[in-house]
């Protein structure tokens, strides 16, 4: 989900955009963002006005997935005036800070059974939602719905993505600052659904906390020349994919006690996301990205073969065509050469 929102940008451009799941009841069950600022608006919403005080200018998320279908703005959104809205503390700490002033919504529905909202946001500054931005979003809506409701997942290897951030811990493991992306995506690993039922807005740590701790002890150990020490990087995966931390003395020169620690988180993608973005270098056909995505999932030629429906020689030869894109010759070759671009 994470790459979807960032791709959409492409598609149509945005400030920053987000997804909420729903159940079968229309309750919110998780949250995925961008702007790093929603690591504290997130529970504030949850906590402060889901259910509660939105109900005084806006339908509730509820509400919002049963009386719509499709493509939405804000107009549909508000139960009056919009300069109402904007008057309401709702506008002012909810979606004011995360620049969510004009609004593209997009109701997901699998039969009748809702998936969730998709929203786009722009700032007060920028131009409105246009109509044709409006209908970009209808038309592929269908795709996403069916992408999150039989998708079985792109979990066949990881590489490193384009977020990062750094966390800086003291020589034995308390914590001294978090950048900005550091503390969006230490609350991605330690959350890994972000509800009502999951985040408490007066009091939310970082369940990772104390794996951080270990890390910092992983380091020491090293410095002090224990054979036994296990290396300073731990490799997280949850709903939201896959994190690397790395540590590492911020003072290369004098290891003292009073030196801090840096560590570098890195929210990782599966090899098949770096592949789909690749297409259009890589690729003739939508053919070949299809026969790239099964050889990197690990199959067998012989199964690829038979979910294409053709024969073992044909895939093998295919095959090698496509290596030799990248000037590899072999399978692994392939896919080490692609995790390198």
């Amino acid at each position: 989900m994470s790459t979807l929102l960032k791709e959409l940008h492409n598609l149509i451009p945005s400030y920053s955009n987000l997804f909420h799941w729903s159940d079968e009841n229309s309750q919110a069950t998780n949250l995925c963002f961008e702007d790093p600022v929603n690591v504290d608006i997130a529970p504030f919403y949850f906590s402060e006005f889901y259910h509660r005080r939105e109900t005084e200018v806006c339908y509730t998320f509820p509400e919002l997935l049963r009386r719509y279908r499709g493509v939405i703005t804000l107009q549909h959104f508000v139960k009056n005036d919009l300069k109402e809205f904007y008057k309401h503390d709702y506008y002012n700490l909810i979606f004011r800070p995360i620049s969510n002033h004009h609004c593209l919504y997009a109701t997901l529905h699998e039969n009748d059974r809702p998936v969730g909202l998709l929203a786009l946001g722009r700032a007060q500054c920028d131009l409105e939602f246009t109509p044709q931005e409006h209908e970009r979003l209808e038309r592929i809506s269908p795709y996403i719905t069916h992408g999150l409701t039989t998708a079985d997942g792109l979990q066949t290897g990881w590489i490193d993505g384009d977020e990062a951030g750094l966390i800086i811990m003291g020589k034995r493991g308390h914590l001294v600052h978090l950048s900005e992306r550091g503390r969006k995506l230490l609350f991605m690993a330690s959350y890994p659904k972000i509800s009502p039922l999951t985040i408490n807005f007066k009091h939310h740590d970082f369940a990772t906390s104390a794996r951080l701790i270990q890390l910092c002890a992983n380091l020491r150990a090293v410095f002090e020349g224990n054979e036994r020490a296990l290396p300073p990087v731990w490799h997280h995966q949850n709903a939201w994919g896959r994190f690397c931390f790395r540590a590492y003395w911020l003072d290369k020169v004098n290891h003292s006690h009073s030196s801090a620690i840096g560590i570098t988180v890195t929210h990782q993608i599966p090899l098949a996301v770096k592949l789909v973005r690749l297409q259009e270098t890589l690729f003739t056909s939508q053919k070949q990205l299809e026969l790239g995505l099964l050889l990197i999932s690990g199959k067998s030629y012989f199964k690829i073969a038979k979910q294409l429906c053709q024969n073992e020689a044909t895939i093998i030869a295919q095959s090698k065509r496509l290596y030799h894109t990248l000037r590899t010759r072999t399978r692994e070759e392939f896919m080490t050469k692609l995790r390198s671009l």
